[in-house]
């Protein structure tokens, strides 16, 4: 993409990055498409964001499944805004209990502790929601 971007006029790119800055709206619908195995992941945003172009199958566990922002009839998940930063450590832990075992894994390979690799994570959640990032959730 970088090429791409070299040959095409400024004005044009700043266009395309201003588009980009736009939060997605409440009561979108997206479908994120795993390459690998085809999985479709779908959410409904519950409030406006900003949400990531890749993330994690829910099958295979590959970061492989890209935003397609279409429309669908039964989301699985959605995407949120938490109401404060209990919530926010709410959804880290709830991530923690989920996967327990990609995390003691992922400790074992960074030669740290999960107390060490929980408060780098609720780190970065924090980053995430002091920046209008939206989390994801079952739908209920």
């Amino acid at each position: 993409m970088t090429k791409l971007l070299t040959i095409l006029p400024a004005f044009v790119i700043e266009k395309m990055l201003k588009k980009k800055q736009h939060p997605e709206k409440r009561g979108m619908v997206n479908v994120y498409v795993c390459s690998h195995c085809h999985t479709q992941i779908t959410f409904v945003y519950l409030d406006s964001g900003v949400t990531p172009d890749t993330i994690q199958c829910a099958n295979c566990k590959k970061p492989s499944a890209h935003s397609c922002a279409c429309r669908i009839d039964q989301p699985d998940s959605v995407w949120f805004r938490p109401k404060n930063m209990g919530e926010v450590k709410q959804i880290m832990e709830n991530a923690f209990a989920h996967d327990e075992e990609q995390y003691i894994t992922s400790c074992k390979k960074q030669g740290i502790g999960i107390k060490d690799l929980k408060k780098q994570i609720l780190q970065n959640y924090i980053i995430h929601y002091n920046q209008g990032g939206l989390f994801s959730r079952k739908r209920v």
